[in-house]
C-alpha cells in the first residue's frame, strides 16, 4: 500500500509545473537575508557610480569651457599684436620711395 502511494505520489509531482515546485522550496532566512544585502550593496554601488559619472562629466566640461576661452584670449592678443605690426610696416612701406623702375 505504500509503494501506491508513494507511485500516485511520484505521478502527481511529475504532473506539477515547475513553478509550483519551486514555490514550495523553502529557503533558511540567512540566505534571503544574504540575499537582500547583496541587492542592497548593488543598487548603492549602482547609484553611487551613476552620481559619480554625472558629477565628473560636469567637471570636464567646465574645464573644458575654461581651457577653451583662455585659449582663445591667447589667440586674439597674439593676432591684435601681429595685426597692430603689420598695420604699421604697411604705413612705412606707404611713405618709403620705391628704389627700383618698373
Amino acid at each position: 500500500m505504500r509503494q501506491a502511494q508513494s507511485g500516485e505520489a511520484d505521478r502527481k509531482s511529475a504532473r506539477m509545473p515547475v513553478i509550483n515546485r519551486l514555490k514550495q522550496v523553502l529557503f533558511p532566512l540567512h540566505i534571503h537575508i544574504a540575499t537582500l544585502f547583496i541587492g542592497l550593496i548593488l543598487a548603492v554601488g549602482l547609484v553611487l557610480g551613476w552620481f559619480n559619472y554625472h558629477k565628473n562629466a560636469e567637471v570636464i566640461l567646465s574645464a573644458s569651457e575654461q581651457l577653451f576661452d583662455q585659449i582663445n584670449q591667447e589667440i586674439m592678443t597674439h593676432f591684435r599684436q601681429v595685426s597692430a605690426h603689420t598695420g604699421s610696416d604697411i604705413d612705412l612701406l606707404v611713405l618709403t620711395p620705391m628704389s627700383g623702375t618698373m
